[in-house]
Order: structure tokens, then C-alpha cells, then sequence
């Protein structure tokens, strides 16, 4: 609630001054001055309280960005959307600009706002990185096109607000050496018979990991795989889920991409999927509902299982930063080298357009620089060499006269 308390000028007229925060540009107190038409203390008073109800009454930046992420959840956001869109609201925007007015906001407060995030907007007022502000961009530019067409902005700052740029970086693939050790930690714990429930764990994260690497599905689809998504007789694999863990774990029926997609397997993918279906069939009840990847019968935390293969990656020496998601990558990037179309590869890993998986991967797919690569070796070929030690030439390398 906005409080302050009416003064009296010299002249005897009446006046409120109250604190509104601090402007994000220009780093100064934000006290607007009205000058009131009482007479008396006691009219001041409420014509004052009258005034600062109006100023309260005015839409934030933090009461619009709520209602237009719920309403997006309930039209249906995918679920993960939504909580990344609270938390950068809740981490990034309403501490910097969340109590001002949608109508105070310009883009220089937004321009301001992403110049303090960059400088130390992260944990522990670490700098966030570019690739993080963008996001909080797109969000704000989302939330004020949303506020613009509903009528409660006339127009939408984020247009026109200096973003800092993204740093360009390559998605990061294992190479043949760490897949085959990795292979080999996958082998050795699937063949083993877990005796604890750590054991049984690290055999789920293990076929996880299999399954990841194999077709280049994302960490929460497989998670949310069941029995019934995968048809060992055609030998595919069904795509049609993902689990979320906000406000709670739970299967949610819709991918990233908003739609099924059914997987071709291998018939060694066939034959692991096979030998551990039935041997869960033998140790348990189970159903085709039932989780796929599970070490106790339920569904799998996505947090619980992107943790434990990182710490896993760490024990076997496989290169830092590598996560989960790195299998997605490396399906992605040895199909691409192998000289699969991108719009094969695109529809394996269910991006929405081609143009998605060529802006990730375009540097690892073949094709212009071999081609170039051929081109130089047949016109080095085609040069004649220098003679070296020839006829004409002494010792020292002097021209002997005839």
C-alpha cells in the first residue's frame, strides 16, 4: 500500500510527495509530486488518500506478466513453459521493475533493466548470460504484444529495447571414444542383477541413457515413456508425453512440439527393450500404462535422472559439462554426419520446422567443406612438384654454369 503523508507549502497550499521505488535508468527516487485543493490538514488528508488509491490502482509490470502467464496456462502452454516463464518473472523482472506502471515502462527501462542483469542478474549477482536475457526478452515481448492487442498497452516497448547479444555457441556431441565408454557403463549395468535401491536406479538411468542415445529423445519424453509406446513387432517407438515436475510430477499428454511421433528402432534397441520389459514383467505387476524407464514402479523425476547421469558422466571421465541432454545432441549430430536429410533428422527429434535443426547443427552436417576439401587435392594434384636436387643445381644450391 502507498502511504505518505500531506505537507504544507509556505504558501499555504497543500502537497504529497510519496515513494514509488527507484527508476531502473536513471537509478533515482520515483516521487511524484500533486498538489492538492484542500485547505485544511484534515481535507488533505483525504483527498490524498483519494489520489494514492488511484496510483494503486494502476496495472504493474508484475500483476500483467501473472495474468498473461496464467493465462497461457490455461490455454494449454506446455507446462514447462510456464513454470520457466514464473521463474524468470519471480527471478529477473519483478525485482528490477515488477511494482512499476505497465504505462512507465519504455524501452530504456527495458534496455536498462537487461544492462543490470548482464552485469549481475545470476546467482550470487554473478553476470547472467546473453542466451538468458534473450529469453527474458522474448518473454517481455510476448506478455506487452499480448498487453497491446488487449488494449491496456498502446504500444510495446520490448520493440524497440537494446538486448545484449547472444554469444554464438556450438551444441557440444560426444565423440566415438566417450560413446563407447559410455556404452560400456550401460552394458555392464543392464546385465547386472540390482541387489539395492540404489542399484535398481542407476540400471533405470542406464536405460535411460540407451534409449536417449539411440533416437534423440528429449529428458522428460523419456521419462513419460509407457509400455504401450513402444510396438516391438514393428519395431517402433511412440512419442506422445513428457513429464513435468510443477506444481507436481505428472504426465503431461502433449510433447514440446505439441504432437506424436512414432521412432523407428534398431533391432538391438528391439532386443534391449524386449529382455527388460519381460524382466520387469517377471519381477512385478505391471500394465501398459506403466512406466517404461522406473526403478520402483512409478514414473521418473526428469531432475532426479538429468542428476544422476551427470554424476555418473563425472565418474567415467567423460568430458565436463556433459549432460543429458548431450545424448539428444549426439544422436543428432552422428545421423547428420552420416549423411542423413535434415528433414528426417528434424522430424526424429520432433522439431516444429527443419529451419530449427539447421540453426542448431549446421556446422557438424558434411557436404561444402569435403567438397572443397576435393576440390584442393585434385588441383595440388594437377601442379607440378618443384625439382629438389635436379640437374643444374650444385651442392649448394647454386646455379652451375654450363
Amino acid at each position: 500500500m502507498i502511504r505518505a503523508t500531506p505537507r504544507r507549502r509556505k504558501d499555504g497550499r497543500w502537497y504529497v510527495r510519496p515513494f514509488l521505488g527507484t527508476d531502473p535508468v536513471t537509478h533515482k527516487k520515483i516521487r511524484p509530486y500533486h498538489l492538492l485543493e484542500a485547505r485544511d490538514a484534515a481535507s488533505a488528508a483525504i483527498e490524498a488518500a483519494a489520489w494514492l488509491r488511484t496510483l494503486e490502482d494502476r496495472p504493474t509490470v508484475r500483476a500483467a506478466l501473472e495474468r498473461y502467464i496464467r493465462s497461457l496456462d490455461l490455454a494449454g502452454a506446455p507446462a514447462n513453459t510456464v513454470r520457466i516463464y514464473r521463474h524468470d518473472v519471480e527471478s529477473y523482472v519483478a525485482p528490477h521493475i515488477g511494482s512499476m506502471a505497465l504505462a512507465d515502462v519504455t524501452p530504456a527501462v527495458l534496455t536498462s533493466l537487461y544492462g543490470q542483469l548482464r552485469e549481475r542478474g545470476g546467482r550470487k549477482r554473478a553476470p547472467l548470460s546473453g542466451r538468458s536475457i534473450a529469453q527474458v526478452h522474448w518473454l517481455l515481448h510476448g506478455a506487452f504484444a499480448h498487453l497491446v492487442a488487449t488494449g491496456e498497452m498502446e504500444s510495446n516497448p520490448a520493440e524497440h529495447a537494446v538486448r545484449p547479444k547472444v554469444e554464438g555457441t556450438d551444441v557440444e556431441s560426444l565423440g566415438e571414444e566417450d560413446v563407447a565408454e559410455l556404452s560400456r557403463w550401460i552394458g555392464e549395468t543392464l546385465a547386472s542383477e540390482p541387489a539395492t535401491r540404489g542399484e535398481r536406479r542407476d540400471r533405470a538411468v542406464a536405460l535411460a541413457a540407451s534409449i536417449a542415445l539411440s533416437t534423440g529423445l528429449r529428458l522428460g519424453e523419456v521419462c513419460a515413456l509407457r509400455r504401450r509406446d513402444v510396438d516391438l513387432m514393428r519395431g517402433n517407438l511412440r512419442v506422445s508425453g513428457t513429464m513435468v515436475e510443477a506444481p507436481k510430477l505428472m504426465r503431461q499428454a502433449t510433447t514440446k512440439g505439441k504432437r506424436t511421433r512414432n521412432l523407428s528402432l534398431s533391432d538391438a534397441d528391439v532386443a534391449l527393450l524386449r529382455r527388460e520389459m519381460e524382466r520387469v514383467a517377471r519381477k512385478c505387476p505391471h500394465k501398459p500404462v506403466s512406466p517404461l524407464v522406473t526403478a520402483d514402479g512409478g514414473f521418473m523425476r526428469p531432475s532426479y535422472l538429468s542428476r544422476r547421469f551427470s554424476a555418473v558422466c563425472g565418474l567415467l571421465g567423460l568430458p565436463e559439462g556433459t549432460h543429458f541432454h548431450t545424448l539428444r545432441h549426439t544422436h543428432a549430430t552422428w545421423l547428420l554426419m552420416a549423411g542423413a536429410d535434415i528433414r528426417t533428422v528434424s522430424e526424429r527429434l520432433g522439431h516444429a520446422k527443419p529451419e530449427t535443426t539447421l540453426g542448431i547443427y549446421a556446422h557438424v552436417m558434411p557436404g561444402r567443406d569435403r567438397a572443397a576439401a576435393e576440390a584442393f587435392e585434385r588441383m595440388a594434384e594437377s601442379v607440378d612438384p618443384v625439382p629438389t636436387g635436379a640437374s643444374g643445381m650444385g651442392d649448394d644450391g647454386a646455379d652451375n654454369p654450363s
